[in-house]
């Protein structure tokens, strides 16, 4: 028995499979989705049918859907690797913040130099060079 909280929608011909799942997850059918909803908050939110149906979507011909699908996985693919190298950047800088900890706990650098002369217009990149020199 499967739960009256799931709906099995079939596409026409006419709908691209990746432009309607773009379509539902857009800020607009969210809103739409949002106003729908009845019952309890959490998990016991009821959408019904009839309210599905009601919605309101602005389908253009397949060639534009395509269009729009392969726009959205540029700029996703674009977007993720913009994440990917900001991670590695917050890694990186995680492992140099490490280093500079464990050298200044060891006696590798002398802090006190360091913030001398950053409180006096240095910046703490020169000072750790001119403390490593």
């Amino acid at each position: 028995m499967l739960s009256d909280k799931i709906f099995r929608i079939h596409l026409g011909p006419s709908i691209d499979r990746e432009f309607f799942v773009a379509v539902f997850n857009s800020r607009v059918m969210r809103s739409q989705i949002e106003r729908a909803i009845s019952g309890a908050e959490g998990l016991a939110n009821n959408l019904p049918q009839s309210a599905m149906k009601g919605f309101f979507c602005v389908v253009p011909s397949i060639g534009e859907q395509l269009t729009i699908v392969n726009f959205l996985a540029t700029e996703t693919a674009k977007l993720d690797t913009l994440t990917t190298e900001a991670q590695r950047a917050i890694d990186l800088l995680q492992e140099r913040r490490s280093a500079l900890i464990s050298a200044a706990v060891t006696g590798q650098i002398d802090v006190r130099l360091l913030s001398q002369k950053v409180g006096a217009g240095g910046t703490a990149s020169r000072s750790m060079e001119s403390s490593a020199a």
